[in-house]
């Protein structure tokens, strides 16, 4: 496992400015950095507060156009990544002030999250992917962090309000505690079901939407992403070589 602690860190602002947040093809999302990311989603972790990540592409900037009620989950949103190439060209193309670094999602910030986790013994809970494939991820996560406490549970369940399924996982969920809750359902179930059971999820600091994406031995990716979330994205985030980008 590499030591983030022992190498190099770039300057990064602890501070959301006014600017940050901008608004493209009629959604809003914030200019950051992976570290700002981090170290936001950090500070709502130590003070126990509940931080939602969202992340926008093109996909969900599509999908925001043919289903208004998404909305209600950006509006809802702490903090919303960019979680496109694409997207930022775009926005340099419209004279706004972004930059390729500004393109941040759960590959951007993964080593940098796994290792606070860490080093912090936070408690992760991930749900969405195939039966047996986040676990898969977590069992490769542990050997690398053996201090993070992971708990994953499959998105093939009954995801509808009042399923007996989707209570026994808001009871799992409010069993473990998790400190960073990552939901990587794919878009837009997984903004559906932040948004239908958020009040449940009252007790937990951050949480993060990380899209589906690809999963490897590194952990959840965000690339179909919508974090977490966070974060975590993200919720937190939070995905594998998916955690989840784009």
């Amino acid at each position: 496992m590499l030591e983030r602690r022992n190498s190099e860190r770039r300057p990064f602002r602890k501070a959301r400015r006014a600017l940050e947040r901008i608004e493209v093809l009629g959604a809003k999302v914030d200019l950051v950095r992976p570290e700002e990311v981090m170290h936001h989603v950090e500070a709502a972790v130590d003070a126990a507060k509940p931080y939602l990540v969202a992340n926008h592409n093109l996909h969900s900037l599509y999908l925001l156009r043919r289903m208004p009620q998404l909305a209600t989950f950006f509006d809802g949103a702490d903090l919303i990544e960019v979680d496109s190439t694409p997207v930022i060209t775009f926005t340099r193309a419209l004279g706004l002030q972004s930059r390729p670094f500004h393109r941040c999602t759960y590959l951007d910030w993964r080593d940098h999250f796994w290792s606070v986790a860490n080093r912090k013994a936070l408690r992760v809970y991930y749900l969405g992917g195939a039966p047996g494939v986040a676990q898969a991820a977590a069992d490769q996560l542990c050997l690398s962090y053996p201090e993070a406490q992971i708990r994953v549970r499959h998105g093939y369940f009954d995801a509808s309000s009042g399923s007996a399924e989707n209570a026994e996982i808001l009871a799992d969920i409010a069993a473990f505690a998790p400190h960073i809750l990552f939901v990587g359902m794919g878009m837009p179930r997984q903004e559906q079901w932040i948004i239908s059971n958020r009040p449940h999820l009252r007790t937990h600091p951050a949480w993060a939407a990380a899209g589906e994406g690809s999963r490897s031995r590194s952990g959840w990716s965000a690339q179909a992403a919508a974090a977490v979330s966070a974060s975590w994205r993200k919720a937190f985030q939070f995905q594998g070589r998916s955690s989840s980008i784009r």
